[in-house]
């Protein structure tokens, strides 16, 4: 008599198609510019003047004829970022591509280690842009020290404000950074604030100073029980004019305050494939010769991951409790 146990060399595995994905790999670091990346405005490397002093020379006269004031002149700067290469590769074997087009695999292989490559790509940008690392870290460009683009920061008109908070989040610190960007010689309202996912729990929680009562706190309706919710939504919150951005990876004891417009994305003569899991632009797979057999499929993107266009017109508050 025939039953499972003596027919199971005869039986196909089962497998589920769907694949169930642990992994985390950041992509964020595209959203911050508004509008993703777009092609340079210029040459290689990238360049873009900078108005730091304006013409000083003014003056009252006494009388009609009376003298001239000194003539004046504005101070420029030209501030430089070379593009950077990031890259992956995975390698597909002959005797895995025999299997895969033979029908032996359950879920689709290859596209899984492409999907990653890609998003590994995405996440070395990220992991260069999220930091103080040369050239492109977000926390090198918005600073009051050390040099950006190859301008110093201490060049009048170059350098972000700053301020180490030493402390808990409260309504007055992030109205004092408000000020700060509003009052001469910055004088923006600011519209953009870069945040860890803590330093936006930690908003959200606040009404004032000192207090413990979160602003989602409210009265439920008796006819409306299953309105009750009294979770968050990180994903994005406002201050003032200002969208609260989360991102992934960013330092949690940071706050960034400042202009959106400053921030842009620059990519290098890399058309845009047409693999959907590859959706920034500027990304270019790569198929070079093997060495043996199948092939190695190399991911690249090339460009300027995130330019501050204007660090003056940005606030960084650190030692924030996170």
């Amino acid at each position: 008599m025939a039953d499972l146990t003596s027919v199971t060399n005869l039986l196909n595995t089962i497998v589920t198609p769907d694949l169930m994905d642990s992994t985390f790999l950041n992509r964020e670091v595209f959203e911050l510019p508004s509008g993703g990346p777009t092609p340079p405005p210029d040459g290689y490397p990238h360049r873009w003047p900078v108005l730091t002093v304006a013409n000083a020379s003014g003056g009252v006269a006494n009388a009609n004829g009376g003298p001239f004031p000194a003539a004046g002149q504005n101070t420029y700067q030209q501030a430089t970022l070379t593009p950077g290469l990031y890259d992956s590769a995975f390698n597909v074997t002959m005797d895995l591509e025999a299997a895969v087009a033979n029908g032996a695999n359950a879920v689709d292989i290859i596209g899984a280690e492409f999907d990653k490559m890609v998003n590994r790509v995405y996440d070395n940008i990220a992991g260069n842009v999220l930091a103080v690392t040369a050239p492109f870290g977000i926390e090198l460009a918005i600073d009051s020290t050390g040099t950006y683009a190859n301008i110093a920061h201490t060049t009048v008109g170059w350098d972000s404000s700053e301020n180490n908070l030493a402390g808990a989040l409260t309504a007055v610190a992030l109205y004092n950074m408000d000020e700060t960007m509003t009052l001469p010689d910055r004088a923006i309202f600011q519209d953009f604030n870069i945040v860890s996912y803590e330093q936006i729990g930690n908003y959200l929680a606040l009404t004032g100073a000192g207090t413990t009562t979160s602003i989602f706190r409210r009265q439920i309706s008796p006819s409306e029980p299953q309105n009750a919710n009294i979770g968050i939504d990180r994903r994005i919150a406002y201050f003032g004019n200002g969208v609260i951005m989360p991102v992934r990876d960013l330092t949690n004891t940071i706050w960034l305050m400042g202009e959106r417009a400053s921030l842009s994305c620059h990519y290098y003569d890399t058309p845009e494939t047409p693999n959907a899991s590859a959706s920034v632009k500027g990304f270019k797979i790569h198929r070079p010769d093997p060495a043996g057999y199948g092939q190695t499929i190399v991911g690249s993107w090339f460009g300027i991951p995130l330019k501050v266009g204007n660090p003056f017109h940005w606030r960084k508050e650190t030692g924030v409790t996170a």
